[in-house]
């Protein structure tokens, strides 16, 4: 028999090495709910009590040249206290320097402009950031779809079968203030939200 340089079964040497997990954690203001203002208001306030205080949030990860390297799935959760959302997304990524994307359910994607250092098995705070509301359809713009969704489910409207089942069980649809209602609040919101940017 021909002599093995490795024993039987031994794994073969890999001259890359697996990245280890990265933590993400993310302060994220949702327009309209907390502190987070809106789009002409950004200072101002908005619903203290949500709904669906529990929100899942995905992150891409691009390279320096904009090609995907990973998406990540993470939870974040309404902080009374802050008026906030908090949440980690957990990444196996090497260290270094990547763009982030930002999604949750019912607002615009999110890209944060300036690269983010990475740190492989260490937990990377990102700069407190905010989302644009409105998106009831989920299709990253705000148009007549979700102002239609909006007045559809104005008032006594809003029992009806497809107001009262947004797309996930995360989703407040068209009560985008998320105060359980949809009125006035939720309309006037959507107006001014239409002055931010188109989803990115």
């Amino acid at each position: 028999p021909v002599p093995s340089l490795l024993p039987t079964g031994s794994p073969v040497p890999s001259d890359t090495p697996t990245p280890q997990p990265a933590v993400l954690s993310l302060t994220v203001g949702l327009d309209g709910i907390g502190v987070a203002g809106d789009a002409a208001h950004p200072l101002g306030g908005g619903n203290h009590n949500p709904k669906h205080p529990t929100r899942s949030v995905a992150v891409t990860v691009s390279d320096l040249s904009n090609t995907q390297v990973q998406q990540g799935q993470g939870i974040m959760v309404y902080d009374p206290v802050s008026g906030l959302f908090k949440g980690t997304v957990a990444l196996s990524v090497a260290t270094g320097n990547y763009l982030l994307t930002i999604q949750t359910d019912g607002f615009l994607v999110k890209q944060i402009t300036s690269p983010v250092h990475i740190v492989s098995q260490q937990t990377t705070q990102m700069p407190r950031f905010t989302m644009v509301n409105g998106d009831v359809d989920n299709d990253n713009q705000l148009d007549i779809t979700d102002y239609n969704a909006i007045v559809s489910c104005y008032g006594d409207n809003q029992t009806t079968p497809t107001c009262t089942n947004p797309p996930t069980t995360q989703d407040s649809g068209a009560d985008i203030t998320d105060d359980g209602v949809v009125n006035g609040d939720d309309f006037n919101l959507f107006l001014r939200e239409i002055r931010g940017q188109a989803g990115q």
